[in-house]
């Protein structure tokens, strides 16, 4: 008798415990709640500012450097995210350099016109890391005291990574760090042949401002 009712019971808790296996393997889990996208139709207006420095050829025989100290170079960047994390930029700056002993008389100044794709690491978060690339058209004037020449060219590449802290939601700043690969196609003296390349570096801050941000 009490052997049938232990073969009973043991039967009892085999038969709960598979139910409930049974019911916690059929059981789907339950799905992670996507974050609220923060940032996708939400344009972004950045001053930004920094320190910059020119390489390689105005033209054959003229280098940038000899021409062209460290520089500011002051800009403005409008960006529409379509995404939480890709935008579609438009950027604009222009450069002031100092002179240099290889040309003390020397005046040099460049204007960039630049649209490009930025990528954010992340949204939604205080500190936003992001890495931007694209194209653009440079104008650089170089004035001395006989002549002002002018070079237009295009930037073939083009890459900038920085880091955002947003304190508030509409206001954000922090530094980036770019380079530009280029060269020029005309120039406003005669006879001037264009050179091998050009490239850029650059290294600043920049205020970012949300004002359309809900």
């Amino acid at each position: 008798m009490l052997r049938a009712r232990a073969h009973s019971t043991l039967l009892t808790v085999a038969l709960a415990t598979g139910v409930v296996g049974a019911a916690a393997q059929e059981a789907p889990p339950k799905p992670r709640p996507t974050a609220p996208d923060t940032r996708a139709g939400r344009p972004t207006v950045a001053l930004e500012g920094g320190y910059t420095h020119l390489y390689g050829s105005a033209e054959t025989g003229l280098s940038q450097s000899d021409a062209a100290g460290w520089g500011l170079l002051p800009g403005l960047q409008l960006a529409y995210p379509f995404t939480r994390h890709f935008a579609v930029e438009l950027r604009g700056a222009r450069g002031s350099y100092a002179s240099t002993d290889a040309c003390p008389s020397c005046k040099t100044t460049s204007l960039v016109v630049a649209p490009g794709l930025v990528y954010h690491l992340v949204d939604g978060v205080p500190l936003d890391p992001w890495f931007s690339f694209g194209v653009g058209y440079r104008k650089t004037d170089i004035k001395n005291d006989f002549a002002t020449t002018s070079y237009t060219g295009f930037d073939f590449l083009r890459y900038t990574i920085g880091m955002d802290y947003y304190p508030a939601r509409h206001i954000g700043f922090g530094p980036f760090f770019g380079l530009a690969f280029g060269k020029y196609t005309s120039s406003s003296r005669a006879g001037a042949d264009p050179g091998s390349g050009r490239a850029l570096t650059l290294v600043g801050l920049r205020v970012v401002i949300s004002p359309f941000a809900l």
